[in-house]
């Protein structure tokens, strides 16, 4: 659960990343990280 976690941190840091970087991508990924969390 651990290793989850810390993913997840570092999933939040790309995010903010992208967002800087490019608004589209971001929007892609939103759908990517919703449906791994509904799976």
């Amino acid at each position: 659960m651990e290793t989850s976690s810390w993913y997840t941190a570092f999933v939040c840091l790309c995010v903010s990343f992208f967002f800087a970087s490019n608004e589209v991508f971001l929007h892609y990924y939103f759908i990517f990280v919703y449906l791994l969390y509904i799976f």
